[in-house]
């Protein structure tokens, strides 16, 4: 199966819609539906290559904002009613694992899914 994404190929450059393969959790991870996304301002200082503090290595999908569902999980994720896993909301990712997930994820939040951690 594969996704959509805005794909930053250097810095500088212009995103460009790329179809992405669509990411599996694993171990302790979640897959999120991402039903809206935006880019804040350190995506904007990444994408120019001035935010030395979130240096990430080209190609990369930026976002860390969203909205979407959860929609899968990965073994020994565990669950309150078999479908989700707690502390997500399941209507809404909650900005604050978003945050924390950044360097554990997949691909940026500027794509149709993304696996974070959520041990």
């Amino acid at each position: 199966m594969s996704m959509k994404a805005l794909v930053l190929n250097r810095y500088g450059g212009p995103l460009e819609i790329t179809d992405m393969p669509v990411p599996v959790p694993s171990a302790g991870q979640v897959l999120v539906r991402i039903a809206a996304s935006g880019l804040n301002p350190l995506d904007i200082k990444i994408r120019a290559g001035n935010a030395a503090h979130a240096r990430h290595p080209v190609p990369l999908v930026l976002g860390i904002d969203l909205a979407g569902t959860v929609e899968a999980v990965g073994p020994g994720v565990s669950t309150s009613d078999g479908k989700l896993a707690p502390r997500i909301d399941p209507r809404r990712f909650d900005l604050l694992a978003a945050e924390r997930a950044y360097d554990a994820m997949t691909n940026g939040t500027a794509s149709g899914k993304l696996v974070v951690d959520v041990g």
